[in-house]
């Protein structure tokens, strides 16, 4: 009986990314920031989104944000080290508490990672990319583009 019981903790103890936030940054424990390391997937659908790609002073990260389902993707996009990041911030932050999401791809050069969030439709948010150069640092290029009503 004991043995069963330890099992279904163990299962439940162990989330996956999409579960729960991370603290893989000095800003995640704040309440108005969600930060996940996204799973690793083939890279996105052919369709029903948009990419931008960061600059070679952030790591040519690719962000695609695919609007059904509030999926961000991105993808690694140089052989520096260190982890590509995406970031979607609200542009009015009296929204609602988690008005910044970071997604983390921690799988290297040319991978893709996938996280999924969910956002208040009705406002409009920046799409950011980068990498995370430490805990306490990202360099990010602040907005690929924006969007709202998705």
């Amino acid at each position: 009986m004991l043995s069963l019981i330890a099992a279904v903790v163990a299962v439940f103890a162990v989330q996956s990314p999409s579960w729960a936030d991370e603290d893989y940054h000095q800003s995640c424990p704040n309440d108005w920031v969600t930060c996940q390391t996204g799973v690793q997937v083939a890279g996105p659908p052919s369709s029903g989104g948009d990419c931008g790609t960061s600059g070679a002073d952030t790591g040519h990260t690719v962000v695609c944000v695919v609007y059904d389902g509030d999926y961000v993707y991105v993808k690694d996009g140089s052989a520096d080290g260190m982890a590509a990041m995406a970031r979607i911030a609200y542009e009015n932050v009296d929204v609602d508490s988690k008005n910044i999401r970071f997604c983390r791809n921690n799988y290297g050069n040319g991978s893709w990672a996938r996280c999924n969030f969910d956002w208040n439709e009705g406002v409009t948010k920046s799409v950011g990319g980068g990498v995370k150069q430490r805990y306490a640092g990202f360099i990010l290029t602040d907005r690929l583009w924006t969007f709202s009503g998705n």
